[in-house]
């Protein structure tokens, strides 16, 4: 073979051989993380690795990462987890302790992706709640004593959460906070307790309520549910329910796009048999481009309600 051939084959494999590796490497890079999802009890918190051992998986917390359930605790401030850093501590955040054998620890549920990196792989959350257990009782008020910061459903005594790391709430029809006097206008109705069981009481951390406050000079319109789902084509569906007090023949709420104020529509308040007083109104499109993120209700007769819309 003479040398100037040889040498053009030299090149042509030299060549070929890069363009592999170059392949290869960028194909590499590519590689589309894998996506992970865990809910179960918390082992470990590891404040200075920001890292949370739930369910026998070490997750990473991202310094953003706000925990959902908590007191806006993320990756950065873990330590404020841990139960030496708990004010108003009522049962550990672990499981098996000492102090409350038989209780489960706190819950995580999150989802993130899998990342492989030249130490392992690794679980990187993208979203995470937290929550100390999921303990419901549904029934009739039968009193509040805001003084002790406690109240009775079905005979069960409740109290509000005095954990500082999982703020409690009291909601009304619409999700808006209210307090313990408002709730103790509501003894005889039906109330939601969401949170934990320990030594026969009932730690309160969200109160679901059908209370709708009074409005001075307007009438009060409560959004109660507001779902949407996303479809191409302009077939994007909303729909909206709520309540508004006092009922009064004629009234009407106008649906708008709390971003923008687009216009979404409007209906007809219809009166509420079984509550007097109260009215109902339903709305509900499904040949939107798309689905608003926040939704504001606003009444004829003055009242206006916003919130985040649910989108599926």
């Amino acid at each position: 073979m003479r040398l100037s051939s040889l040498v053009g084959a030299m090149r042509r494999i030299v060549l070929a051989t890069v363009v592999a590796v170059t392949s290869l490497a960028s194909a590499q890079a590519q590689v589309v993380p894998l996506d992970f999802a865990v809910e179960g009890p918390v082992s470990a918190i590891n404040p200075a690795n920001q890292t949370i051992t739930v369910q026998g998986m070490t997750v990473i917390v991202p310094a953003d990462l706000v925990i959902a359930g908590t007191n806006n605790i993320t990756g950065a401030n873990l330590s404020a987890l841990l139960d030496a850093n708990a004010p108003g501590r009522v049962r550990s955040i672990f499981a098996s302790t000492t102090e409350n054998p038989g209780y489960s620890g706190a819950t995580l549920r999150g989802d993130g992706v899998i990342e492989q990196t030249p130490n392992g792989r690794v679980f990187r959350l993208n979203a995470a709640a937290l929550e100390l257990a999921e303990n419901v009782l549904l029934g009739e008020l039968d009193s509040v004593d805001p003084a002790t910061n406690s109240f009775v459903v079905n005979g069960v005594t409740c109290r509000m959460n005095p954990d500082q790391r999982f703020p409690s709430k009291i909601l009304d029809a619409g999700a808006e906070p209210m307090t313990l006097t408002d709730l103790a206008t509501q003894v005889g109705t039906v109330i939601g307790v969401t949170g934990y069981f320990l030594n026969g009481v009932q730690y309160a951390v969200t109160v679901e309520t059908e209370f709708v406050p009074t409005n001075p000079g307007a009438d009060t319109v409560r959004i109660t549910r507001a779902q949407g789902r996303a479809r191409n084509g302009n077939r994007s569906e909303l729909n909206v329910v709520g309540v508004v007090t006092p009922f009064e023949a004629g009234t009407t709420i106008t649906l708008t796009d709390a971003n923008n104020g687009t216009v979404l529509g409007t209906v007809a308040v219809t009166e509420n048999v079984d509550i007097a007083g109260q009215g109902d109104f339903r709305f509900r499109r499904t040949n939107l481009p798309s689905v608003p993120t926040r939704l504001r209700a606003t009444s004829s007769n003055g009242g206006v309600h916003e919130v985040d819309v649910e989108i599926r």
